[in-house]
């Protein structure tokens, strides 16, 4: 009787078990004078021990300036090749500010909870872009950093 509790009892403490973190950041100022543009950002690789397990992942980026008027969209996507803008998407969000630079910079944060189902070495992209209008748009302005956090937990 009590191994079984035992048994039952480990196996629930093994599952939501963080068994990896792995991180990355950028200073790398990124820019573009364009409208509705998918922009690479940066990104984060991480390679799981099991198919099943999950990957939680963490992004802020931060200092986005949008060039006056209108919002600024980032997300995450996930893919089994580095660099570009495809992927599976998983979180996206959109802020709006309408001040530039040092009148008013913004950050986001995108958080998800997702299940790449592979053992492969897959890569997390934080993606922005600028909407309603093509005005000079930054991120990582004047050298702030954007950060991006992932853990494999046990399924």
């Amino acid at each position: 009787f009590f191994n079984s509790i035992h048994a039952a009892f480990k196996c629930a403490v093994d599952v939501g078990k963080i068994l990896q973190v792995v991180t990355s950041s950028t200073n790398s100022q990124i820019g573009a004078n364009n409208q509705d543009t998918d922009t690479f950002n940066f990104e984060r690789s991480i390679t799981l021990s099991s198919a099943s397990n999950k990957v939680l992942a963490i992004c802020n980026v931060n200092a986005m300036s949008n060039g006056g008027s209108g919002r600024m969209s980032g997300k995450l996507l996930w893919n089994t090749t580095s660099g570009g803008t495809s992927g599976t998407q998983i979180p996206f969000t959109q802020i709006a500010n309408d001040s530039f630079d040092t009148s008013g910079m913004s950050s986001l944060t995108l958080v998800n909870l997702f299940s790449p189902n592979t053992t492969d070495t897959i890569y997390v992209k934080n993606i922005v872009s600028k909407n309603d209008n093509g005005t000079q748009w930054y991120v990582q302005r004047y050298s702030n950093y954007s950060y991006m956090t992932l853990m494999e937990i046990k399924n």
